[in-house]
């Protein structure tokens, strides 16, 4: 698997997002936990720790969510932290089962071999994202989102040929789960929602997620650490522009255009 990774602290200068990247099998976990929580930094680390064990053991390294929250109470209760430090989006890239994972919010997205990019923004209506740890809260916030039909807000955006596309769509909140072709992918990844809170200092000036995306994807070359190179790249020249990111921004992506044919 080859797979790079990169993260930017925002404002507060604490940061809250984690990520791993793990082989046999091959997994990429993301974890932002939410910034009104106290200690979500460590349960961030908590959650996407025992997500990526219990993959790892895993009959099929089938994802079974409730035995990650509960592994990930198991650790926090021994840490003396409440379970509202678990409340984190958990993203699961699975490229050897060709699956992504969602627990929360944040952007999907993948590049095809004939340059077409793909992202879908997932956005909780409410600003209440599901998180797993709600599914053990006693005043049953895991029924609150899977009966509501329109808590999530699914945008996605297709660019391709130079033209963009855009379709939206609501649905109950809960898991998310995506299924992807590395044959006919260049990358495929997914970025906290960090990503969508780039500004212009001075003023409210948004960097548009297109944009973003696009120039992310435009890699120079992909050899070593080829994301936090040109994220890097771009950070500098955001600086120049008086560019800031106001939130974590946390963002892993998958190559598939270098890996050998028959590993796919």
């Amino acid at each position: 698997m080859l797979v790079d990774t990169y993260t930017k602290v925002g404002h507060s200068g604490f940061n809250k997002d984690y990520v791993l990247a793990e082989e046999h099998p091959s997994r990429v976990i993301i974890c932002d936990g939410c910034s009104s929580v106290l200690k979500t930094d460590v349960g961030a680390r908590i959650l996407a720790h025992m997500a990526s064990n219990h993959i790892r053991y895993a009959k099929n390294y089938v994802v079974y969510p409730d035995r990650i929250i509960n592994k990930a109470i198991v650790v926090s209760d021994s840490l003396g932290i409440q379970k509202e430090a678990l409340s984190s989006t958990l993203a699961i890239i699975q490229p050897d089962r060709k699956i992504f994972t969602l627990y929360g919010d944040g952007v999907f997205f993948y590049k095809k071999k004939d340059g077409t990019i793909v992202i879908r923004v997932y956005d909780y209506c409410n600003g209440y994202p599901y998180y797993l740890v709600y599914k053990t809260f006693p005043i049953g916030m895991d029924e609150v989102f899977s009966t509501d039909s329109k808590s999530l807000n699914i945008k996605e955006i297709t660019i391709s040929d130079n033209n963009t596309f855009v379709e939206e769509a609501t649905r109950s909140g809960g898991e998310i789960r995506e299924t992807f072709n590395p044959k006919e992918l260049d990358f495929v990844g997914f970025a906290s929602d960090g990503i969508s809170t780039f500004f212009r200092e001075g003023n409210t000036e948004r960097i548009d997620l297109v944009e973003f995306v696009v120039k992310m994807l435009d890699f120079k070359n992909t050899n070593g650490e080829f994301l936090k190179r040109r994220l890097g790249r771009m950070m500098r020249d955001y600086s120049k522009e008086n560019v800031y990111n106001f939130d974590d921004f946390t963002v892993a992506v998958v190559n598939f255009k270098d890996e050998p044919e028959n590993t796919r």
